[in-house]
């Protein structure tokens, strides 16, 4: 029997709010021939537990910005291929492991995970929220300090969390879409507003939901006070390079529910 992930146990419980008709339309999505990328950042991310727990991360670009690229190796990875992120807000999953390609709809996960929060008393949660963190909350603030990263200048963040312990975040304004510009896009960044109070005190924030920034480096420190480079970046270059998509066959979901997805998959693991 396979073991329940997060994911299916979030795509469950939104069950609960999604809507219990089934989308019709198979196959709608059309996979490209081929993703060509222009630019190419290599980061490397490790376990704040264990430093030599790591992985490797290639984020590909594209100067068109249709679309962001992703592809990870090392023992923290999990998901095993390349993740495509579309302008339109589409993420695709590419799984070497039988060659599929399984697309879902961010704007249709954002919509139903809004939904579920009419569900769930906020004024409660935060409440609690702040009675777990003594009304201490996390502060950022710009130390004035800047560095080079393969030619992009480079801001130092100093954040302190609720406890107190300090971390500190470099981020560089790149001429290229990022990730987190993608998702924001796709209709995260409705949310935005909704921490609009927060943005104002943290200047951190601020930075990473603005277009273009990329975050290059994470440095924090474990209960012992010792100090580990949880991310750093090793490069961002130019590239010209293409992922071709022979061989792999589609799952369309961009047009699924969360519940729609959770019963599809159920379904397709029972053959």
């Amino acid at each position: 029997m396979k073991k329940k992930t997060l994911f299916g146990c979030i795509i469950l419980a939104c069950g609960l709010v999604a809507s219990p008709s089934f989308a019709q339309t198979q196959n709608a999505y059309v996979l490209p021939d081929h993703y060509h990328f222009d630019r190419e950042v290599e980061q490397v991310f490790s376990n704040k537990k264990n430093a030599a727990d790591s992985s490797r991360v290639f984020s590909y670009f594209a100067n068109s910005g249709e679309y962001v690229g992703l592809r990870m190796q090392g023992t923290m990875t999990k998901h095993k291929g390349w993740v495509i992120v579309t302008r339109t807000g589409n993420i695709i999953f590419f799984s070497d492991r039988d060659k599929t390609a399984t697309v879902i709809s961010i704007r249709k996960l954002v919509s139903d995970i809004s939904g579920l929060t009419k569900w769930i008393k906020m004024d409660s949660v935060m409440a609690m929220m702040r009675h777990r963190t003594d009304g201490k909350e996390p502060r950022s603030i710009k130390t004035g300090k800047t560095k080079t990263i393969s030619g992009y200048a480079a801001e130092e963040y100093s954040v302190t969390d609720s406890s107190g312990r300090s971390s500190t975040v470099w981020c560089a304004k790149v001429d290229f879409p990022v990730l987190i510009d993608y998702i924001l896009g796709a209709g995260a960044g409705k949310w935005v507003p909704m921490i609009s109070s927060k943005l104002q005190a943290n200047p951190l924030l601020q930075a990473v939901v603005s277009a273009g920034t990329l975050v290059t480096e994470i440095q924090t420190s474990d209960s012992l006070g010792k100090t580990i480079k949880v991310l750093r970046t090793e490069d961002i270059r130019r590239t010209s390079m293409d992922f071709p998509t022979t061989g792999y066959t589609l799952i369309d979901y961009s047009s699924y529910s969360l519940v729609e997805i959770f019963h599809a998959e159920m379904t397709r693991n029972m053959k």
